[in-house]
């Protein structure tokens, strides 16, 4: 079986590199394709990976949500924080680059 270019559903690791929620990667094969955390998507889909940064300033973001509010951010896919504190969050926006 050839490449295929996959959708982490949740943290993994691919050839030892973790690999989080929502990045997308070209598998080396095809074989190597496990259903329980990746999802196929087509090959014309952008590689994505999210920072280390970006993750830092997620935790740091829900750290000052639950300070402020008393409450946990709303998990990922469900309505926008209120007061939009989450909701220009962008993990795979590498500041550095």
């Amino acid at each position: 079986m050839s490449s295929l270019r996959v959708r982490a559903r949740r943290r993994g690791v691919y050839r030892q590199q973790l690999r989080r929620d929502g990045d997308v990667f070209t598998l080396a094969r095809g074989e190597d394709f496990n259903a329980r955390w990746m999802q196929p998507v087509g090959e014309d889909e952008p590689e994505r990976r999210a920072t280390a940064q970006a993750a830092v300033d997620l935790a740091c973001a829900h750290g000052v949500l639950l300070a402020e509010t008393g409450r946990r951010p709303r998990p990922a896919g469900a309505a926008e924080v209120e007061g939009g504190m989450l909701s220009d969050f962008d993990p795979y926006d590498d500041p550095m680059n």
